[in-house]
């Protein structure tokens, strides 16, 4: 590994930028050429999103990771999109180890916690 995936995704998003839109497939082509070069294809998805994450901060938005402990019906999943502006991007995911509720996080900083696994570690650790 020689570059960080954010230092991919900024010297992406720079060509792009530079370049005339019918340029842009032989930008990604070339790109996807310098990531096997450097020996980093097995990290393309983390790429990837690294470029998605600075694509929606460029516009505006906020990267918001709901996840829930179960599996969560399109209703309530278009719910929780509704809540947040165009701009955001609203992904979801689910982790058993919750047990029952959600728990939201914004730009992997900002957590709103409703998980039954949290209530319950405050109950026996004797925070409140």
């Amino acid at each position: 590994m020689r570059h960080t995936t954010d230092r991919y995704a900024a010297a992406f998003l720079a060509a792009i930028d530079e370049a005339p839109a019918g340029q842009h497939a032989r930008i990604v082509r070339r790109f996807v050429q310098a990531v096997a070069k450097h020996g980093d294809l097995s990290r393309a998805n983390d790429i990837v999103a690294a470029i998605e994450r600075r694509l929606v901060k460029s516009r505006g938005g906020r990267w918001v990771r709901v996840t829930f402990a179960r599996p969560a019906s399109n209703e309530i999943v278009a719910r929780f999109r509704k809540r947040f502006p165009a701009p955001d991007h609203v992904e979801t995911a689910v982790d058993p180890s919750l047990i029952a509720g959600a728990r939201v996080t914004v730009d992997g900083e900002e957590e709103l916690d409703m998980s039954f696994a949290r209530k319950l570690n405050r109950l026996f650790s004797g925070s409140r």
